[in-house]
C-alpha cells in the first residue's frame, strides 16, 4: 500500500512568489515590446509565454494564500 504526502508552499513563500512574479511581469513586457526588426515576432511569442508564466505564478500564489486546500505542488509516494 502506498501513502501519499502532498508538498505545498508556505504562506510566506506564496507572498514572495506573488511579489516576484508581479515585478517580472512588467519587466518582461517592457523588454519584449522594445524588440525591433526580425526579432519582433519571436519577442511577441516569448512575451505571450512570459505573460502566461507570470500570471500562473500569481494565480497559484493567491490560491495558496486564500484557499483552505490549495492544489499540491508535488506528490510524494511513501511505501509502507
Amino acid at each position: 500500500m502506498h501513502n501519499k504526502a502532498y508538498v505545498k508552499p508556505s504562506k510566506a513563500a506564496s507572498v514572495v512568489q506573488i511579489v516576484v512574479a508581479s515585478l517580472f511581469l512588467p519587466f518582461g513586457i517592457f523588454l519584449c515590446s522594445s524588440a525591433e526588426g526580425e526579432a519582433r515576432m519571436f519577442a511577441l511569442i516569448f512575451m505571450i509565454i512570459w505573460i502566461a508564466a507570470c500570471s500562473s505564478m500569481i494565480i497559484y500564489g493567491f490560491l495558496v494564500l486564500f484557499f483552505r486546500k490549495p492544489p499540491a505542488m508535488t506528490e510524494i509516494y511513501i511505501a509502507s
